[in-house]
């Protein structure tokens, strides 16, 4: 009896300090440009125009793309602070980790980019229906 107390204990504290499903407010697809900027190559400098770039962001994972690379895969959030929320995403082809910070207010997404990439912010565009 005192070993399913204890273990009904030990396993309701576990699960209420698990990490809370992201809110449904927050999923859906957002949709930004990332600025064109140069690569110095050692010669000379490469210019590169700016393409198109979105993210769905679903309870399971999330869908990014560049220009017409797609990419989906699980990710990890967590509050940086009480205004925004940290989102990293491990791609699947080369395991480059990329950071979004999602400001909670105006639901905007701030892409850090990859260096040379500027930060691009991506704003929402629309609702996606999902079944829970």
């Amino acid at each position: 009896m005192l070993r399913i107390l204890l273990f009904i204990l030990l396993f309701s504290s576990t699960s209420i300090n698990a990490q809370k499903g992201f809110k449904k407010k927050f999923l859906g697809k957002y949709e930004g440009q990332i600025a064109a900027y140069k690569i110095n190559s050692g010669n000379h400098f490469i210019d590169v125009s700016s393409t198109n770039v979105s993210l769905i962001i679903r309870k399971e994972n999330i869908t990014f793309s560049i220009g017409k690379n797609e990419m989906t895969g699980p990710y990890i959030w967590s509050k940086k602070d009480k205004k925004t929320i940290l989102i990293e995403f491990s791609r699947p082809i080369d395991e480059t980790k990329e950071i979004f910070i999602l400001t909670k207010k105006t639901k905007e997404i701030i892409r850090q980019g990859i260096y040379p990439q500027p930060s691009t912010t991506l704003k929402k565009v629309k609702k996606l229906f999902y079944s829970i």
